[in-house]
């Protein structure tokens, strides 16, 4: 038993460090409240406040996101029962009565069903596997009929028990400043041991034990605040906190790594020149590539950057004489006498003509 209590031990500490190690919304916390017990001297279907005791616990969570956590606790709690306080005379004329004390070591998963961005009301559940240790000490009454098997138990009862747990609870955590957050919860642990009152053979051996704690917790933060998105900027200092950055960035990310951050960038995907908006220009013509009809071509903005090498206003792609300006209406080629007929095809280009005299006047 000691072996396995120790391989427990080990295993929760070595994973919790290493959820520590991953995750940066992590915080440590305290819980005061009250422990009852139910077993074999409870005939209370659920609570047995007749023995409500102290307990406490402390904790480090760890926030992986708005809706998971994980934390590893350590709780403690006093436990009691008597037989005078069951209200079946079976068991109100037993006299049975015992104490203990219980501590439990736990690492416990957090489910926030309804927290969303930026909510300081978080309700939650919980659930996990821990370590149970208590030291029950029963005390009997001797005119009971069947205090032999009572003497059974307490030789059966060694001197420092312990027991695999599970505990699950519900609760709801509220964030009074970016540090610190107060809630409240209640958790049931259940135990795979008949011992937790250091009886089951005189009592109902066919049952385990289990307990229960409900209480306050105070919770501080010891990452800088809330931080949405992970990146290890706390959300009120987070330009972006629903999207990770780097700190350099006021938490908003750069994807194509240009300096221009997302959110400012037209050409988030592409890396450019800050002057440029964060688009390139691959011909340095300052017309960026999504809005260059020529990106491998310098040209001019007004004609959205495709070169018009003799700057008649139609670019050279489209110009059919790209060295000689001329008109748009005869694409870019000059008609120096005016006749309708452009003069690389024009056999009188100084004189009218017609179409049909190839721009030469007839005879």
């Amino acid at each position: 038993m000691r072996l396995t209590i120790y391989i427990t031990l080990l295993i929760s500490v070595l994973f919790s460090t290493a959820l520590l190690s991953q995750t940066k919304g992590w915080s440590v916390g305290a819980t005061i409240g009250a422990a009852n017990y139910q077993g074999d001297l409870v005939d209370a279907p659920l609570f047995y406040l007749s023995e409500t005791n102290f307990g406490a616990g402390l904790y480090v969570r760890n926030q992986f996101n708005d809706k998971f956590a994980a934390r590893l606790q350590y709780s403690y709690g006093s436990l009691s029962g008597d037989d005078a306080n069951n209200s079946n005379e079976d068991l109100n004329n037993r006299g049975f009565t015992f104490t203990s004390t219980i501590s439990e070591v736990a690492l416990m998963a957090e489910v926030l069903p309804f927290s969303s961005d930026g909510s300081s009301i978080n309700p939650y559940v919980f659930a996990g596997i821990g370590m149970n240790f208590f030291n029950a000490d029963p005390v009997g009454d001797l005119r009971w009929p069947g205090i032999d098997l009572f003497m059974d138990d307490l030789d059966a009862l060694p001197d420092n028990e312990s027991s695999l747990g599970i505990p699950i609870g519900i609760g709801i955590r509220f964030g009074v400043t970016d540090k610190i957050r107060l809630g409240a919860e209640i958790g049931f642990h259940a135990t795979f041991n008949d011992y937790l009152d250091g009886i089951s053979l005189s009592g109902n051996p066919d049952q385990n034990d289990w307990w229960s704690m409900g209480g306050l917790n105070i919770e501080y933060a010891l990452s800088g605040g809330k931080d949405r998105d992970g990146d290890g900027v706390p959300d009120k200092n987070d330009k972006c906190p629903r999207d990770p950055g780097p700190k350099k960035f006021k938490g908003c990310p750069d994807s194509d790594g240009d300096g221009v951050v997302d959110r400012r960038d037209r050409c988030p995907k592409l890396a450019g020149p800050t002057d440029l908006n964060g688009c390139p220009d691959s011909d340095g013509d300052g017309v960026v590539d999504v809005d260059d009809k020529c990106p491998q071509s310098p040209g001019g903005k007004a004609m959205e950057g495709c070169p018009d090498r003799d700057g008649d206003g139609v670019t050279d792609m489209q110009d059919h004489c790209p060295n000689s300006a001329g008109l748009k209406s005869l694409n870019g080629c000059p008609d120096t006498d005016g006749d309708g007929v452009v003069d690389p095809n024009d056999k009188c280009p100084e004189q009218k003509g017609t179409f049909e005299n190839d721009g030469c006047p007839e005879n």
